[in-house]
């Protein structure tokens, strides 16, 4: 058994479009599903409103994963949190580290 969490698009008429999946041998296969009745609003950010990219490090990498997993733990007690919001902690994390580097680096 595998357990795979993804987002799916429901169309109109009740297709599922589901993205493709890895290391699972090609085949027919049972499948249970528990789909979330809330849709999903969308996160996608508009052409030129992204203020900049960056590339993160694996220290920082590391901390967004952190970050990740406690949201995760928070989703699962049925808190949630928004994009934006998950977006500011991310910059105040990466924020954080680099200041951290640049202080014991003097």
């Amino acid at each position: 058994m595998k357990t795979i969490e993804t987002e799916v698009v429901i169309a109109a008429d009740g297709n599922l479009s589901i993205p493709p999946v890895e290391n699972i041998e090609p085949g027919k296969h049972r499948v249970v599903m528990v789909i979330d009745e809330a849709v999903i609003p969308s996160t996608a950010t508009p052409a030129g409103e992204l203020d900049e990219f960056y590339q993160v490090d694996d220290i920082e990498l590391e901390e967004l994963r952190k970050a990740i997993a406690e949201s995760e733990a928070e989703k699962a007690q049925g808190l949630r949190i928004t994009h934006q919001e998950i977006k500011q902690m991310a910059a105040e994390i990466i924020a954080s580290e680099r200041s951290k580097r640049e202080q014991a680096s003097v």
